[in-house]
C-alpha cells in the first residue's frame, strides 16, 4: 500500500498484469487500489478484477498461512516478498518474536514455505537490504526479553541477514525448480 509495493502494483497493472495485493489493512488496500484505478483510468469492476485483495500480516504466522492458502487458490505464478518494517521501539509480535525479525524474516519465510508446493508458482522475489552487511546474528535477537541496546537499524539489518541466509539455503535445496531472486532496492525512504 506504499513505497515499492505501491509503485510495483501500479507498474505491473499498467503492463496488463493481475496483481494480488496482500495487505495488513484491507481498508487502506482498498483505498490504494482505488488510487491506482484512478491513475490508470480503470473502472471499479476492472480494478477489483485486476487487483484482488488478500489480508496478510507478515508479523503473524497464522496470517501468513491463511494468505498462502488464498494465494495458492488464485494460482499465482510470481511472489514478490516486499514487506518490511523498521520499528523505532523494541517490541514483540503476536507470536512472541522481535517485530523486525517477525515481519522481515519469519513471516516472509512462513509465507514462502507455505506456498512452496503451489504448482503455479515459478518465481519468488525477495527484497533484501545491503544493511545486512553490517548485521550480526546473536541469540539476543531471538529472545523475548527486551534488548538493552536496541536500535532499529541493527535489528532491521539482522532480520534482513537472516532472510538472506534463508534464501541462500533455499537456492541450494529447492527441488521445485523455482526461480529465486534477492533484490536490493538500495537506500530508500518509503
Amino acid at each position: 500500500t506504499s513505497g515499492i509495493g505501491f509503485a510495483a502494483t501500479k507498474c505491473l497493472v499498467e503492463r496488463g498484469e493481475t496483481v494480488v495485493m496482500t495487505c495488513r489493512n484491507l481498508q487502506k488496500a482498498e483505498n490504494k487500489r482505488n488510487e491506482v484505478a484512478e491513475i490508470l483510468r480503470l473502472d471499479k469492476s476492472t480494478a477489483s478484477e485486476r487487483m484482488p485483495l488478500v489480508e496478510l500480516d507478515l508479523s503473524s504466522i497464522d496470517s501468513c498461512r491463511c494468505a498462502a492458502k488464498a494465494l495458492s487458490d488464485l494460482n499465482i505464478d510470481r511472489l514478490y516478498n516486499n514487506g518490511a518494517s523498521m520499528f523505532s521501539e523494541w517490541g514483540l509480535s503476536k507470536d512472541g518474536y522481535e517485530r523486525n525479525l517477525a515481519t522481515n524474516c519469519i513471516g516472509t519465510v512462513a509465507l514462502t514455505e507455505a506456498l512452496h508446493d503451489c504448482s503455479s508458482l515459478k518465481t519468488i522475489v525477495h527484497t533484501v537490504s545491503i544493511s545486512c552487511k553490517v548485521a550480526k546474528i546473536d541469540q539476543n535477537v531471538f529472545s523475548d526479553a527486551p534488548q538493552p541496546h536496541y536500535t532499529r537499524l541493527s535489528n532491521y539489518s539482522t532480520s534482513k541477514l537472516a532472510l538472506f541466509l534463508y534464501l541462500s539455503k533455499r537456492c541450494e535445496t529447492d527441488q521445485a525448480d523455482h526461480r529465486i531472486v534477492a533484490m536490493d532496492p538500495g537506500v530508500v525512504n518509503t
